[in-house]
């Protein structure tokens, strides 16, 4: 039988104009709406990255999950904190930008999941179980699903994108000593991907008096000690790192490099763990 020609619950009713998406994609150009009226800057967004309705029979549209429900974005620039709208639009209106994320990212993770059911022909879901202080949560994903604010594959630039934007965001507001703990226990009560739990993991190692606070329940759950441990020697960045990224000139080159190398990204989050209880 056929694939439903449904739009995604987030996505737009049909093709999205090239011209229209590359000036969202801009991101400067929704700066105005951004701040007059952010809910309907959070919709243009989310029309542009996701998939318009498609009408295909069932093998293409499982094709179509593991490609993740987005919109192929020919001349995107490559996954950056600076890449796309992102970062502007958490400067500009936070409230709806760290929502509009959250919405991005749990909808990657909800394709995610059915391609994972559907090509381990299992019910079971994948997860990290995190202890909060009113109960337990389980957040979907598995190793690689931790790592989208590194890595992530497909044409879902725009998710890795607002991931780093997102991390680059809470960097600055810590190095302006401005309390970001309304934010992480937004992330944590909000959504569901396992991808906040490798950036807030990364977030924490960047201020490890975080997990002596609002960062504390992320040392509930020890495979994601092992999680971080394998991610520590992942150089997946450096792979066609001259061919992505040089071409944009010796300064943006010399940004990813350094966003890439800060020191704290070699941190082992088990080292941290015995120094943060002693």
């Amino acid at each position: 039988c056929c694939a439903s020609d449904l739009p995604w619950p987030d996505g737009p009713k049909r093709r999205v104009d090239e011209q229209f998406s590359q000036a969202v994609l801009a991101g400067d150009a929704l700066r105005s709406l951004m701040v007059s009226r952010p809910e309907v800057a959070q919709e243009l967004i989310l029309a542009v990255y996701i998939e318009e309705p498609q009408n295909q029979n069932e093998y293409e549209s499982s094709m179509r999950l593991r490609d993740g429900g987005f919109a192929f974005q020919s001349k995107h620039t490559p996954a950056m904190y600076f890449s796309g709208p992102w970062l502007l639009f958490l400067r500009t209106s936070p409230a709806y930008a760290l929502a509009t994320i959250i919405r991005i990212t749990d909808f990657a993770t909800d394709r995610w999941r059915e391609g994972f059911q559907g090509f381990n022909r299992t019910k079971n879901e994948p997860g990290y179980r995190i202890y909060l202080a009113d109960g337990h949560k389980d957040y979907i994903g598995t190793s690689d699903v931790y790592n989208w604010h590194r890595y992530m594959g497909n044409d879902a630039v725009g998710v890795e994108s607002a991931l780093m934007a997102l991390e680059k965001w809470l960097y600055d507001r810590i190095d302006q000593k401005e309390d970001i703990t309304p934010e992480i226990n937004r992330i944590l009560r909000e959504s569901k991907s396992a991808a906040f739990l490798g950036l807030l993991v990364g977030v924490g190692l960047y201020n490890l008096a975080l997990f002596r606070g609002t960062l504390l329940p992320l040392l509930s759950n020890m495979d994601l000690f092992q999680t971080q441990r394998s991610t520590l020697m992942n150089s997946t960045w450096k792979i066609g790192f001259g061919i992505t990224w040089v071409r944009y000139g010796k300064q943006i080159a010399g940004q990813v490099q350094t966003w890439n190398e800060m020191p704290h990204r070699q941190y082992d989050l088990f080292e941290v763990d015995r120094k943060s209880t002693r």
